[in-house]
């Protein structure tokens, strides 16, 4: 028998939607559509545990209740309470509601979910005969309503707090990259597990942990998280359990050629402590050095994902001389490679990958620590 499809949203960052409709596409065999930092797709409620446990691009998984247009706050109340919560809450759980508003409208986010939040209460009441209580502080489920210009998504936080918040990191970097993004950018390298990965300015170990971890298929869950489906009244704890053992079973230890090179004794500890809290230690090579000075290495790097300083957290006086010498000193070391950077220099990283005598092959437009910038791919 089949079971009853569900249409999902998958939250993830700027530039790298495609990668994560790869990994949706791959996992469930189902169509996708992609928006800027969303993916749609629909399966059956056993995605709302394998989702949350194996895409690594991913930051939130929301099962949306409704799609509707609107014209005013007062026609988002009707389109609210005719969804049917008897299935998805327990009388005693506390719920809130998460806005986020794109675009011009005469009320406030603020307005919206207190309009929303009554039909919750208002169509949980007629359906039960029972009230639900609100929590803004802590609740134990969190409706999310996405509102651009004439539009409202409605629909459960199944995720809780977000995936690249993995939970394995004890030294913070000051300029790290969101883990959800280093995948992204990993996937977008096109990396063979079996062929040499490096970050030559790895900084506290980010992108070559999350590299680890993603050839080791370790799940999302391997650091202690607790999921806000948890908290839903279909969650089923033998299927759970039945997709842990899953996920298990495709887990492999490896060895895999993964390096990270930084040229900060201080950053170099701290990727260690990263990488022996994430469980990787043993798979990730972490080297004090130059990223300038790739010649030296006793292997020839093929596919480097960076995230190298841009002039704005860290202080570089010449970022187009920094760059090239960085991409020419991958040249120099590899015969072959590709390079994944993210920058918000994006015209001086592309003017150094010219003078380098690189090829872009690739350019998307991201968010880089609250800043516009760019994932350049280039060969070599």
């Amino acid at each position: 028998m089949k079971l009853m499809e569900h249409t999902f949203l998958a939250i993830t960052e700027a530039g790298v939607e495609d990668e994560l409709a790869k990994e949706i596409s791959g996992r469930f065999q189902v169509e996708v559509e992609t928006d800027i930092n969303k993916v749609y797709f629909k399966s059956d409620l056993s995605a709302v545990y394998e989702g949350n446990l194996s895409l690594r691009c991913m930051n939130r998984l929301i099962l949306l209740l409704e799609r509707s247009r609107f014209k005013n706050l007062d026609e988002l109340y009707p389109i609210v309470k005719r969804v049917d919560y008897g299935w998805l809450i327990e009388p005693k759980r506390t719920f809130r509601i998460e806005v986020r508003r794109r675009g011009t409208h005469p009320f406030t986010s603020l307005e919206a979910a207190s309009k929303i939040g009554q039909a919750v209460i208002d169509g949980y009441a007629s359906s039960t005969g029972r009230k639900l209580k609100v929590d803004l502080e802590s609740p134990d489920v969190e409706f999310w309503a996405l509102i651009k210009d004439d539009e409202v998504q409605f629909g459960v936080n199944t995720t809780g707090g977000s995936l690249h918040k993995r939970g394995y990191r004890i030294y913070q970097h000051p300029a790290s990259i969101r883990t959800t993004l280093a995948c992204g950018l990993i996937y977008l390298s096109e990396w063979r597990s079996s062929e040499p990965f490096l970050d030559p300015m790895c900084g506290g170990g980010t992108i070559p942990i999350e590299a680890a971890l993603m050839a080791r298929k370790v799940p999302l869950d391997a650091f202690g998280r607790e999921f806000a489906f948890f908290n839903l009244k279909f969650f089923d704890e033998g299927e759970y359990g039945k997709v842990k053992a899953k996920l298990k079973g495709e887990a492999s230890d490896g060895p895999f050629p993964i390096y990270g090179i930084d040229i900060s004794r201080k950053y170099i500890a701290g990727a260690r402590e990263n990488a022996k809290s994430a469980g990787v230690r043993d798979t990730v090579e972490f080297i004090l050095g130059d990223g300038l000075n790739l010649n030296v290495l006793n292997f020839e790097p093929r596919f480097i994902v960076v995230n190298p300083p841009y002039g704005v957290r860290l202080s570089c006086p010449s970022l187009k001389e920094f760059y090239f010498k960085m991409i020419n000193s991958v040249k120099k070391a590899s015969s072959k490679a590709t390079i994944v950077a993210v920058t918000t220099a994006t015209n001086e990283f592309k003017a150094a990958a010219r003078r380098a005598g690189a090829q872009l092959v690739e350019e998307r437009r991201t968010f880089h620590g609250e800043m516009p910038g760019s994932i350049l791919k280039l060969r070599i």
